[in-house]
């Protein structure tokens, strides 16, 4: 296992789960190695940001990168059983589900996700997963407003695009769809953005 892979696995489910053009620049920045904070930035701007987490947790991230999104959820839901406060456990419950189409179950981890107030680093991701659960379950009013506001939090994800596509031309906006695909097609045809997960 690579260095990177041990110091963040989230970033390699991330890749797996949301595409490369969402953690492209997390995986090596601009030059090689670890960048510097800015020499400007107070020590307390780059400390990270503590939020309740179980160990666990990494191993679940592991197995969902391998696709293997059952043994997540059971790591996922045990962890969520002991530490019922880990908002972070929620987030990758509710991912493992909506891979496994169990779309009603992993709305409500999803939803919970979303509106923490941990700052875990899948939490700005948890919109983009409610979309498609939101979407698949016939909910085209909640998908948009989760996938717009998964678009809010990261412009121009090409994935996020495309399921405001969907739904616009589900609910026959044919104008607002077109826009949107089009939007999604060069999203995943361009090189990916430096800054897209922060």
């Amino acid at each position: 296992m690579t260095l990177a892979r041990r110091q963040r696995p989230w970033l390699w489910a991330a890749i797996l789960l949301c595409g490369p053009s969402h953690v492209a620049a997390q995986s090596q920045p601009p030059g090689g190695g670890v960048q510097p904070p800015a020499a400007t930035a107070p020590p307390t701007a780059v400390a990270k940001e503590s939020y309740p987490d179980d160990p666990r947790l990494a191993s679940a991230l592991l197995m969902m990168s391998r696709g293997r999104f059952d043994a997540a959820e059971v790591t996922a839901r045990t962890v969520l059983g002991q530490r019922a406060e880990i908002d972070r456990a929620a987030a990758i419950l509710g991912i493992a589900l909506m891979k496994q189409k169990k779309y009603e179950e992993a709305r409500k981890y999803l939803e919970r996700a979303r509106g923490s107030q941990q700052p875990f680093p899948e939490r700005r991701h948890a919109s983009h997963f409610l979309g498609w659960c939101c979407y698949h379950l016939g909910d085209l009013e909640a998908s948009r407003a989760a996938f717009e506001q998964h678009a809010k939090d990261v412009p121009d994800e090409p994935d996020t695009q495309f399921g405001l596509g969907l739904v616009a031309l589900g609910e026959d906006r044919l104008e607002d769809e077109d826009r949107f695909l089009k939007k999604s097609l060069e999203g995943f045809s361009a090189p990916p953005k430096p800054d897209a997960v922060g």
